[in-house]
């Protein structure tokens, strides 16, 4: 994965960590990381449900228009996992990344090297799987416009 990919990931998910009403959201999170993953996950320790995954799955040469900076399109999978009766919990989860992500209402990230042009909510799939007991998915895939 590329330098730009990791770092806005890295951008991501210090947006979604640092969002108050997420943090209540993540009934079993706790500070700093409030179950808020990379796709490396919680390392040793296995999270505790509900908790978020962000994956930087797919980069490829931009589509926007930067004036001769180089200009990358970034997918970001983000994953909700919850363990409830139905897709409430989930949804609300999913709900709320949305907010915190897409268009310009949510604003540009804040990237360490780079310039964020915009965010775009691509697609989302609701599975539900059987992991030790029933456990409800939901993965949402946006683009991310990305100069530098």
């Amino acid at each position: 994965m590329s330098d730009l990919a990791t770092i806005v990931q890295i951008a991501a998910i210090a947006r979604l960590r640092a969002d108050a009403t997420l943090q209540g959201l993540m009934t079993s999170g706790t500070s700093p990381e409030w179950n808020i993953f990379d796709q490396g996950g919680g390392g040793v320790t296995i999270p505790a449900f509900p908790y978020v995954y962000l994956h930087p799955f797919h980069m490829q040469l931009g589509t926007a228009q930067t004036l001769g900076q180089d200009a990358n399109d970034i997918y970001l999978l983000v994953d909700s996992y919850t363990r409830s009766q139905g897709f409430d919990q989930a949804r609300q989860i999913a709900a709320r990344v949305y907010a915190l992500l897409h268009g310009p209402i949510a604003g540009q990230l804040t990237l360490s090297k780079g310039s964020h042009v915009l965010a775009l909510f691509d697609n989302r799939q609701e599975l539900e799987e059987v992991q030790d007991g029933l456990v409800q998915r939901i993965a949402d895939r946006y683009k991310l416009y990305v100069t530098g």
